[in-house]
């Protein structure tokens, strides 16, 4: 049986004034940000690329550059939170482990 597959979650955040869509990171993805450990630049900008997806990280790097920390940080947060990665400021994660309510 093959596992299920479909298009990853997109959604849309608003930076300098103009909306700008991106998808979740895909699983993998995630995993791969283990690997920019202690390199934040780097990792933020292979965060932009992967989710924004007509953006090369050369792009991300140079557009961070140019961008206020708040505009960049609200894409970047969006991103983490929308792929489950991070909690939206202000809401506290829920401690109690994930179970399921099915018996």
């Amino acid at each position: 049986m093959p596992l299920p597959s479909r298009p990853l979650p997109t959604d849309e955040v608003e930076v300098n004034g103009e909306f700008v869509r991106f998808r979740s990171l895909s699983r993998a993805e995630a995993l791969k940000l283990q690997d920019y450990r202690g390199r934040e630049d780097e990792a933020e900008a292979f965060i932009l690329a992967a989710a924004l997806g007509d953006v090369s990280v050369d792009e991300a790097m140079a557009w961070r550059e140019t961008t206020t920390t708040l505009e960049s940080s609200k894409l970047i947060d969006a991103i983490l939170v929308f792929s489950g990665l991070a909690s939206e400021a202000g809401t506290p994660e829920d401690p109690k482990p994930a179970t399921s309510e099915h018996s």
